[in-house]
């Protein structure tokens, strides 16, 4: 699948997430995930033609708390709002699984 065709299923996910009472979880992490991606894009680390095992390997290297920050940087650079999540997972010091072994 391309990178291109996991932004569409992520934008169709956090459409259909907030339509459950317990789907914010699932908003918060797609709309993390979709904002790397674009992030990604926006710095040439991926295209959107590449295949998704690209961003499967960003995504499998640094924590949740890690992505939530590029995210945020992305959206502060894009004059966007910020995510503003509060949960403690996004405030994490390690960066990278490998910080946990």
């Amino acid at each position: 699948m391309s990178i291109l065709k996991l932004l569409d299923v992520i934008e169709w996910s956090i459409e259909d997430a907030k339509s459950y009472n317990d789907g914010l979880a699932a908003v918060r992490g797609f709309t993390i995930y979709r904002d790397v991606i674009l992030y990604l894009v926006s710095e040439g680390k991926v295209e959107l033609t590449d295949d998704r095992s690209k961003f499967d390997e960003y995504i499998k290297t640094f924590t949740i708390s890690a992505l939530y920050k590029v995210a945020e940087h992305y959206r502060k650079t894009n004059n966007m709002t910020q995510l503003l999540y509060t949960q403690p997972i996004y405030y994490a010091k390690e960066q990278r699984h490998a910080d946990y072994h």
